[in-house]
């Protein structure tokens, strides 16, 4: 097999820990991986965000027994009982793009090596789920391929909406891409707080990493709370995952910790995450008594103006098609979800049924939508 010559299988934290310094070697190598196959992202979820599991990373090694390739999987139980494995990071709140580490020169043979690794160290009675993949390079799809020829049905199907904005070279011409109207809105916005003789925006270093989660936790609270909505953050679990996980994405340096300030009053903070010459925002926050300033907009001006500068080519906005999104420029992208069903007639049967139970209840949305007008 190109590049592996042989596997291991990790199934305790104790010996994950112990590959720390691998991961963050092999996940630097590839401008293809994303912030949320990181070794703080990851060791931060399955801590506090992965409930009740067997862990099975299945790590692949060349013959000078470097790290190649890594499939880092959890076991779990579905509600009927039964035992499926799916990919360290998935929730609805917690990441995209998520999926293998591999060195770039495993990239054309991706899909069989993750195949194989599956098909070596997952029984093949087990249900396995791969949600939230990223589209690139055709991934999802040649793995679902390379599943079905080795005797698996297979239900390969768009996940979440990730609009991305591509960044041009300069931010004059990022800002011609918008509408007019938008565009005057946030220049103004930006223009506020770059004129206000006591409102500074204020990057925030990898030592104070800790103090800048707590704070964006508590405005991204307190705005959600004000439009009425519920924050991710309400949840303590995700809470205290997320503020795990920030200073030690700051410490592997893919994190842009961002705030505008009134003195020592933050007024606003967002986090972007990085990897190659792609940037991710993350989630972001604002005092709903400096509304007037539109923080929110001038902050998102502001990562935007430093990212095209420094040679950035893309921002993804994560799951989510919001409209305001769509205004700051962004198109529609996609993530994927393969499910591999069981080998053999019983796999088969179940992949048949939830695909028809499905196509049953988009029919009956768009009945019901044709009925409601």
């Amino acid at each position: 097999m190109a590049g592996v010559s042989k596997w291991q299988i990790v199934t305790s934290l104790e010996d994950l820990d112990d590959m720390e310094t691998e991961w963050r070697t092999l996940h630097s190598l590839n401008p293809l991986h994303s912030p949320f196959q990181s070794w703080s992202w990851i060791r931060a979820w399955l801590k506090h965000l992965a409930g009740t599991h067997e862990l099975r990373i299945i790590c692949g090694r060349d013959d000078c027994d470097e790290l190649v390739f890594v499939l880092p999987l959890v076991f779990v139980s579905r509600e009927n009982g039964a035992r499926c494995t799916t990919v360290c990071g998935y929730g609805q709140d917690c990441s995209d793009d998520i999926g293998c580490l591999r060195t770039p020169e495993l990239e054309g043979e991706l899909a069989f090596v993750t195949a194989s690794a599956i098909e070596r160290h997952v029984d093949r009675s087990v249900r396995v789920v791969m949600p939230s993949l990223g589209g690139r390079g055709g991934f999802p799809h040649e793995l679902r391929g390379t599943m079905t020829n080795l005797g698996r049905a297979t239900w390969l199907q768009r996940h979440h909406s990730c609009p991305v904005i591509a960044l041009p070279k300069s931010l004059d011409e990022y800002l011609a891409g918008l509408s007019s109207n938008f565009r005057s809105q946030v220049r103004r916005h930006h223009g506020k707080v770059v004129k206000h003789p006591d409102v500074e925006f204020r990057p925030v270093e990898p030592d104070d990493a800790d103090s800048f989660a707590r704070e964006l936790v508590r405005l991204n609270r307190a705005r959600m709370r004000d439009k009425g909505n519920e924050s991710s953050f309400e949840a303590e679990a995700f809470k205290n995952f997320f503020l795990d996980a920030v200073p030690g994405l700051a410490d592997e340096g893919i994190a842009w910790m961002d705030t505008i300030v009134d003195g020592d009053k933050v007024l606003a903070a967002t986090l972007t995450l990085l990897h190659a010459d792609r940037m991710h925002f993350y989630s972001a926050g604002f005092d709903d008594s400096a509304s007037a300033l539109r923080p929110g907009a001038a902050l998102h001006l502001e990562v935007l103006r430093r990212g095209i500068e420094r040679g950035y080519v893309s921002y993804d906005l994560l799951r989510g098609s919001e409209p305001y999104k769509y205004r700051w420029g962004a198109t529609e992208a996609w993530t994927w979800k393969l499910t591999a069903y069981p080998a053999g007639a019983g796999g088969r049967v179940q992949c048949v049924r939830e695909r028809l139970t499905a196509a049953a209840r988009t029919k009956a949305r768009s009945l019901k939508r044709q009925l409601s007008r």
